[in-house]
Formats: structure tokens, C-alpha cells, sequence
């Protein structure tokens, strides 16, 4: 199964920002302004206020501060929002909880935060929280809600969550076996550019393994995995090549 959903963060420090903020809001220089500029310095004082205490704008600061490796104040910003039921904070505090950064690592606790997320629907909290079941890492092991959530996210358009269902119904793993779903769930990885997926789709045309065998189906999507960098791919074509099995299938492209 694929490892953990991690996102990466990109903005400037979050002392940076705070600080920027407190210098236009300050009325220091109100006293050498007109009147207008008065009330025009209020209103702008106001609108950061504003901007301050709106969620989105703190969540920005929190991702700030998570880029720029603040860590603590990371876990506070986002603490705040996720306790408030943003989302996203939810799912980004429990990263933080599952790495311990800036925070002491504590897996009941992120599982706890990536339910919150993922019943909202947030696809990388349903994938995050599928693995966190699937392996028993801060809840109790149980395929059964780690299927479950896994589908929720696979829907959702989780590529991951597509291709590790298809090895699950495919090997029955906490399922019975089955190899059409296994198939359907990696057609669906494969159409959404797995490369894995498109090499095992490749070798179960070539083996008729729940299918008819169809090499020219085989190598149509060793192909695409090919270009996708797979290097099994490569190696399956340039074996193809070389033994010349699939040499009437050049230019041929199946709708399968």
C-alpha cells in the first residue's frame, strides 16, 4: 500500500507577516494627518482586524509558518481553526500529530482530526484515514472502515486509493477476492495516470488473467506506462521487441 498523503506548503514566514500587519494597522502617525486621513487610517485599521481574524487569512498563516518550519506556531494557528471545524486545518494539524512536528507525535490524535476532515470530505484525510485502519496505527486495525474510507477517497478521485483497492479486491485483502472490481478500481488508477497500474494492467492482458488475453492490449498499456517513466514497462516492450510477440499490434489502440 502507498504511503501517507503529506502536503507541501509554500509562503513566507508567519512572523513576517504579523509584524507587516501591526506596522500599517499602528495610529502612531494619526496625530500629523488631516481628519480624513483620520478616518481613513480607522477604516484601514479596521479592515486588518478584519483580515486578521478571518479564518482563511489564519490559514494562510499557518501554512506560512509550516513552509518556513515555525512549527509551533503552526500547531497553534491551525489548532485554533480545526477546534472552530475548519477543514483543512483539521486535516493539515493531523499531519503534524502523525510527524510530530512541532508537536509531540501522537497517532490517536491525528486519527482523530483526519476523521473530522475526511467527514467533511476531504480526500486526502479519507485517504490518510483508510491507511490509518489499514495498518492499525492510532485506531483499531479494521479493513472493513479502512475499505470504506478508501472508496470514499477513490470517488473522491484519490488515485492512491484507486490502485490500493484494486490490490486489495485483487488479492482479498479483508475482502473475498475479486478480480473484476480489482480490474475496474486499476482501469479507473490507470485512466487517472498510475503508472503501476498501467503495467499490472499490461500484464494481466498479456496473461488473461481475468480478461482475454490480448497482448495488443498489454502492450498498449505498457505503453502509456512507459511514457509515464515506469521502468517494468519499458523492460516488458523492449522484450516484446526483441521476441517480436507483439509486432502486429503497432498502431493499434484498443477503447477497452
Amino acid at each position: 500500500m502507498r504511503r501517507m498523503f503529506i502536503v507541501n506548503f509554500s509562503s513566507i514566514p508567519v512572523r513576517s507577516l504579523i509584524t507587516l500587519l501591526l506596522v500599517l494597522a499602528s495610529p502612531v502617525q494619526a496625530a500629523y494627518m488631516s481628519t480624513n486621513s483620520e478616518e481613513n487610517l480607522q477604516l484601514s485599521t479596521a479592515s486588518s482586524y478584519q483580515q486578521v481574524a478571518n479564518p482563511h487569512y489564519q490559514f494562510k498563516l499557518g501554512i506560512a509558518a509550516f513552509e518556513s518550519a515555525n512549527y509551533g506556531s503552526a500547531v497553534n494557528i491551525f489548532t485554533e481553526l480545526a477546534k472552530a471545524g475548519h477543514m483543512n486545518a483539521q486535516f493539515y494539524l493531523a499531519i503534524m500529530l502523525d510527524s510530530g512536528s512541532g508537536i509531540e507525535e501522537d497517532h490517536m490524535q491525528a486519527a482523530l482530526w483526519y476523521s473530522k476532515a475526511a467527514s467533511k470530505g476531504h480526500v486526502e484525510a479519507q485517504y490518510n484515514l483508510s491507511m490509518a485502519y489499514a495498518s492499525g496505527e492510532g485506531v483499531d486495525q479494521d479493513m472493513q472502515k479502512s475499505i470504506y474510507w478508501m472508496k470514499k477517497a477513490a470517488l473522491n478521485g484519490s488515485v492512491n486509493s484507486q490502485y490500493n483497492l484494486g490490490l486489495i479486491y485483487m488479492f482479498g485483502d479483508g475482502v473475498e477476492a475479486n478480480m473484476d472490481e480489482g480490474i475496474l478500481w486499476w482501469k479507473l488508477a490507470a485512466k487517472n495516470g498510475d503508472a503501476t497500474a498501467q503495467f499490472n494492467l499490461g500484464m494481466i492482458y498479456l496473461e488473461g488473467r481475468g480478461v482475454e488475453s490480448d497482448i495488443c492490449e498489454a502492450t498498449r498499456w505498457w505503453q502509456i506506462s512507459a511514457d509515464n517513466g515506469h521502468s517494468n514497462s519499458r523492460i516488458a516492450l523492449q522484450t516484446l521487441k526483441e521476441t517480436q510477440a507483439a509486432d502486429g499490434c503497432i498502431g493499434m489502440v484498443s477503447s477497452r
